[in-house]
């Protein structure tokens, strides 16, 4: 009997935390709250965020492009694999665009617009670049020269990209 009541009352000690813990007005209720922060101005960003954003956005497309000039070094010799780098550069095309986006979105100071604007132009020529390197490749009578001179164009509007993060 004893037994019976201290479970009971256990058991009811259990139900009412459950319940009043749940409400929307108990302290787990009133730390999550919604999300806001479309309503809220746009905030431009300082000089310095700016570099240290822009070069952790940019630097994965800076080396897949080191690597796209190693897999065409291996090409050249004859060892690369053509369509599974053919399938490696749309990828890279995709990734160039969502770099583009977000770079695009930065809300930067009058002061670095331009350079904003210059990035921009700068991921649009690798961007092109990358589709003619693309289009070397799938080109039926492929050459080292025409593979060199593909890449050769496409390192250097890299380094373009690479200027602009700077």
């Amino acid at each position: 009997m004893k037994l019976k009541k201290i479970l009971l009352i256990a058991i009811s000690l259990v139900l009412v935390l459950g319940v009043t813990g749940c409400s929307d007005s108990s302290g787990a209720g009133k730390r999550y709250v919604q999300d806001r922060s479309d309503r809220m101005e746009d905030i431009a960003i300082t000089d310095s965020q700016y570099k240290m954003g822009v070069t952790s956005i940019v630097t994965p497309i800076i080396q897949s492009g080191y690597n796209i000039n190693i897999n065409a070094q291996q090409i050249k010799m004859g060892r690369g694999d053509i369509m599974s780098e053919i399938e490696n550069i749309e990828r890279q095309v995709e990734d160039v665009q969502s770099v583009r986006n977000k770079v695009s979105s930065l809300k930067v100071l009058q002061s670095k617009e331009m350079d904003k604007e210059d990035l921009i132009n700068g991921i649009d020529t690798y961007s092109q670049r990358l589709n003619n390197y693309k289009a070397v490749l799938q080109s039926e009578n492929l050459t080292k020269d025409q593979v060199q001179l593909a890449i050769d164009n496409l390192m250097a509007a890299l380094d373009i990209v690479k200027q602009y993060t700077r």
